[in-house]
């Protein structure tokens, strides 16, 4: 009779209880995104670009001069305008509202080790939990690293000390969604996070 009654508990477990393991575990699945608990991108980063401070410039540590190229630099905004608020600025909001854009619809699936994750009309990306990788881009090399964290899909890419993007991927014990929360770190501004609440379909 109890054993008939510890199978019964065990078959009435939800899915979001099993432990993480080699896949995606309880995160596998279609996601619709619900976006009256969603963060909007625009006014973040209307906040973030108000707040926003050009990078100093590079010193020389030989001589503790200014970097040449950056004098120059300084010298033309003087006579023309602040550059970063004509060119960089924008392409700055251009960068960040591409990174930090959450999908409408999120797909989780695994294929043996591997974690596959699928956002709207997005590359699939593929990646392996405690095994590293990296990218490159305009921006440079990021190493990546994706792990478990208390029940937490964690994935980190790090360019360097000042410029990092990481997501969390957890779900939510109390009704089943998918919290997505994506940081993102450049040179000038405050770190800028964003959170994204999916429900199953």
């Amino acid at each position: 009779m109890r054993i008939a009654a510890a199978t019964l508990l065990l078959l009435s477990l939800p899915a979001w209880s099993a432990t993480p393991g080699t896949a995606c575990a309880a995160l596998c699945g279609q996601w619709q995104m619900d976006t009256g608990r969603s963060d909007a991108v625009a006014p973040a980063l209307d906040t973030a670009l108000a707040e926003y401070k050009d990078p100093r410039p590079k010193r020389n540590k030989d001589r503790g001069d200014a970097d040449p190229f950056a004098q120059i630099e300084a010298e033309a905004e003087r006579s023309l305008g602040p550059i970063h608020d004509r060119l960089g600025r924008d392409e700055l909001r251009a960068e960040l509202q591409h990174v930090l854009a959450a999908p409408e619809r999120l797909r989780l699936d695994a294929r043996r080790n591997e974690i596959l994750i699928l956002g709207d009309k997005n590359p699939e990306r593929r990646l392996t939990p405690g095994e590293p990788h990296a990218r490159v881009d305009a921006i440079g090399t990021a190493t990546i690293k994706v792990s478990w964290k208390s029940g937490q899909l964690l994935v980190t890419e790090k360019y360097d000390r000042r410029r990092a993007y990481s997501e969390t991927y957890a779900l939510q014990p109390s009704d089943g969604s998918l919290l997505v929360t994506r940081e993102v770190r450049r040179p000038g501004m405050k770190a800028l996070r964003l959170k994204s609440v999916y429900r199953r379909t």
